[in-house]
């Protein structure tokens, strides 16, 4: 495969090369993508990756076709395929018709983490995605990735909640942007993040100055999020406002549950590690119900609309021209809110 565009993608990406141009293009070109378990979720991130044209996906996932997945939204799958391998190769040609200058395979059999030490497997990727993955699971495969130094995106799904996490490593990526009333300058512009060169110019074509900035930024492994002090020195209103489903997604992965007073008791003791408020009345007489009803379950929508906004989030890493969140985001679909945290 060449690294560069020929003129038939450059037909065909028209559109979107006049948003991350020809450089974002060939990065997504040129990125291989492994994807762990074909949930709801993960469909609607590979569709528009695919689409977006990535070079290649690996589409992981060793379970069988069950009823709640056509009510999940999982639209790659039809009845006459229940109890088949979710990478039938009926499915995955449905997958590869997307867009068939990305090159799409599958596999079936279980993943043998110990099997995985030496990394042969993993490190065909640069970026690997990841979904309701076991606590266990998680800490593993986010071990791998550092080791690896491959880029890592991980999703939880219950119902109208959702999390996403990003383990980016250390990124270093220039952008452009128009310049701002206050020129930026090098230093520190969040907890893990710096700008370290800045050039100013001017652009002819827009006729404004714009400014080209290299930003570092330090992502955090997974584990990290148990004990950070992301929110040690916010006031009190700010404390107030942090989503009190990060902790309860948090202390259901990590200890799995279905009693709320179990529950509430895990939750509260992070919420005093992250130096947060003990939950709140209508936390524990309203969501952990609702947390709890629908943990383990995927609604279409949800899938859609968490899909559409880490698959872009995915193409602004890749291609590097927008910076991608750092690095924890919560999916509230009663409050209607998608609050990103710099864990």
């Amino acid at each position: 495969m060449s690294n560069e565009l020929s003129a038939d993608e450059i037909a065909l990406y028209d559109r979107q090369l006049r948003v991350w141009g020809a450089e974002g293009q060939t990065h997504l070109k040129n990125s291989r993508i492994l994807l762990l378990n074909f949930t709801s979720l993960g469909c609607e991130i590979i569709k528009n990756l695919i689409l977006a044209g990535v070079g290649s996906v690996e589409i992981y996932d060793s379970d069988t076709v069950k009823e709640q997945d056509f009510s999940a939204g999982n639209f790659f799958l039809s009845e006459s395929e229940l109890a088949k391998s979710k990478v039938d190769q009926a499915i995955i040609d449905r997958v590869r018709d997307l867009n068939p200058r990305v090159n799409v395979t599958a596999r079936d059999e279980p993943i043998l983490w110990e099997e995985h030490k030496n990394m042969e497997y993993f490190r065909r990727f640069n970026l690997i995605i990841a979904n309701n993955l076991s606590y266990e699971e998680t800490v593993k495969l986010n071990a791998i990735t550092r080791e690896a130094g491959i880029a890592l995106y991980l999703t939880v799904n219950h119902g109208i909640y959702g999390l996403a996490f990003n383990d980016l490593l250390i990124n270093v990526s220039t952008y452009v942007d128009f310049k701002n009333p206050l020129a930026r300058v090098v230093g520190p512009i969040s907890r893990n993040s710096e700008i370290v060169k800045v050039e100013k110019f001017y652009d002819e074509e827009s006729e404004k100055f714009k400014e080209r900035f290299t930003v570092k930024s330090q992502y955090k492994p997974f584990i990290d999020t148990y004990t950070s002090s992301a929110f040690a020195n916010l006031t009190k209103r700010k404390r107030k406002n942090v989503s009190e489903l990060l902790s309860l997604f948090l202390s259901n992965l990590q200890t799995p549950t279905s009693d709320p007073t179990e529950l509430i008791s895990k939750a509260n003791e992070l919420q005093t590690k992250l130096q947060l408020n003990p939950l709140s009345e209508q936390t524990i007489n309203t969501t952990v119900p609702s947390f709890l009803e629908q943990q383990g379950t995927e609604i279409a929508p949800v899938s859609a609309i968490m899909g559409g906004a880490l698959a872009q989030d995915i193409i602004n890493f890749i291609s590097k021209k927008v910076e991608p969140m750092d690095n924890l985001m919560i999916f509230d679909g009663v409050n209607y809110s998608m609050p990103v945290y710099e864990m």
